[in-house]
Parts: C-alpha cells; structure tokens; sequence
C-alpha cells in the first residue's frame, strides 16, 4: 500500500500529560466497567486507584470519523500497519479474542470493547521482556478508556483517554509494584505511540478519504470488500461534509 499519510506528527497537544480545565476533564472518563467488560480487578487494582489520564488530545478531523475509528480500533490499526505509521508490528489478526502487536520486546493483545451507548474502550494485555537480565519480563493487563468532544474551530476533535492497569505475577511485577511509576511510564509511552499514529490515521482520512478507501480495496487480502464499502458510504459518498 502507497502511504498516505505525511509522517508530521500531530496537530495540538500531543498525548502526553494530564490536561484540562474543567471538572469533567479533570476527573477519569465516568463509566460502568461491566458496560465494557472490563475487569473490575483491573480498577480497582490501578496504582493509587488513579488512571494515567491523558487529556485534550488534539484531532484535526470530525468528531463522527473519530468515532468511527475508536469504535474500529482494529481497522484502524490495519491501515496504520499497511501505511507504515504504527508503532508496533500488527504480528496477529484479530481472531476473536484480540489481535496482536509486537515490537522491541514487547507484545501487546488488544480487544475492542464497550459502545452501544457506553463510552468505546480497549482491553489489553502486555508482556516485556527487557534487553538485559535472563528470564527478567514483566506482564499485566489493562483497559484503555475514551471520550470524545468536539473541539473549536471545527472541524477539530478533542480525545480524552484514562489508562487502568494492573501487574502480572512475575518476580519484577512484584518488585515493580512497589514502583509502579516504571511499568506506568512504559504502558503510557506506547498507548500514546499508538494514539499519536491514530492521530496521523484519522486526518488523513479526513483529507483524502477516497485515496485511503482506493487503496485499501487494493489491499484486498487484509481489508474485506465491507470494511471498504462501509467507508465509503461513511465518507465519500455524500454522508460526510466537509
């Protein structure tokens, strides 16, 4: 797939620390975990119960593309891979139970959850083996969770995103829950790696939403004749105003 996306970086804030400045934005995205599947364990077991919350994250695109893409998160990263912006190689089709991505030691298992009038979220799952020390990893599992509001001038999306964790039982997730800034600062740094791509994704489709579904019509052996069409009828072919 020729790539369409200009390697610029992203527009506003990047992901990166907590902003905001109103009530809402300063307190986590209000959710039920059972209307995502998340594991409650997963909350409550967060380090000082607080999620990593990013916030503002600036998106020069509709807030209705934005959420067609939260909400297609796997689809999205496909595009992402196949246009060489992801920052983790796609190393497992979804099969039901998430798909996988891999990358400097590191493998993460994501599964779409939550929507049907609940906020969209992502499960997860990570493994680390760090480049140093015999049989040293670290793993847990997490949920990212989203929320979307338009931002000004439009077209602009604002994305606020809270990142809940817990540690696996490994020797070094006991010792690092006595740290836990250091798996903290791992897991924030890549889901942001992920966001920052998914920025780059969701402006380019904005601007040329045609080339990408072309290409990935092209691309037939990793996006399905429905993934395409329903693109287009989102967003070329009349339904999106630009």
């Amino acid at each position: 797939m020729v790539c369409l996306f200009s390697h610029s970086g992203f527009a506003g804030k990047p992901p990166g620390a907590a902003t905001g400045s109103s009530d809402e934005t300063d307190t986590p995205v209000d959710f039920d975990p059972k209307s995502i599947g998340a594991d409650e364990k997963i909350i409550a077991g967060t380090p000082g119960k607080t999620p990593l919350m990013i916030r503002d994250v600036e998106i020069e695109a509709p807030l209705e593309l934005v959420s067609y893409f939260v909400s297609r998160f796997h689809l999205a990263y496909r595009i992402m891979d196949e246009n060489s912006i992801a920052p983790f190689a796609l190393n497992r089709e979804d099969d039901g139970s998430g798909w996988e991505m891999t990358g400097a030691g590191k493998e993460y298992t994501f599964s779409q959850v939550g929507g049907s009038g609940g906020p969209s979220a992502l499960k997860f799952s990570f493994y680390y083996k760090p480049p140093v020390g015999i049989g040293v990893k670290m793993t847990g599992s997490g949920v990212v969770v989203f929320r979307l509001r338009k931002g000004e001038p439009q077209p602009m999306t604002l994305v606020d995103y809270d990142i809940y964790f817990v540690t696996g039982s490994t020797p070094v997730d006991r010792l690092t829950k006595k740290a836990p800034f250091i798996q903290t600062s791992i897991i924030g740094d890549d889901i942001n790696s992920v966001l920052r791509s998914f920025i780059e994704l969701c402006e380019g489709v904005y601007e040329d939403p045609e080339t990408v579904a072309d290409e990935m019509e092209m691309s037939d052996e990793i996006f399905t004749e429905a993934e395409v069409r329903d693109l287009r009828d989102s967003f070329i072919s009349g339904n999106h105003s630009r």
